[in-house]
């Protein structure tokens, strides 16, 4: 072997050194448990984010990347109606344009 690896070496431990190693051991665990749970808690957020954003969004039935212009179109549409209903036809037709 011409260069050896820290991972190719035989591993002594002593008994010493087994209680450190358990330790190490058992923070390194709880690390990556720590780190699974963070991962897990970022994507059920953005799911919930999602679900929320395509509610308000009136639910359509097309990719969320083209869910803004429901959201646009049904704002523009309730101005239009808004001010129809209040007898602004100036108004009105300024939402037309």
């Amino acid at each position: 072997m011409l260069f050896p690896t820290p991972y190719s070496l035989p591993i002594l431990i002593s008994r010493d050194d087994s209680d450190d190693f358990a330790r190490c051991s058992a923070v390194r665990r709880r690390t990556v448990e720590a780190h699974q749970l963070i991962v897990q808690l970022c994507a059920v957020a953005l799911f919930v984010l999602l679900v929320v954003y395509w509610l308000v969004a009136s639910r359509p039935v097309d990719w969320p990347w083209n869910w803004n212009r429901y959201l646009f179109g049904r704002a523009a549409v309730n101005n239009f109606l808004g001010a129809l209903e209040a007898n602004d036809l100036e108004q009105s037709v300024r939402h037309l344009v």
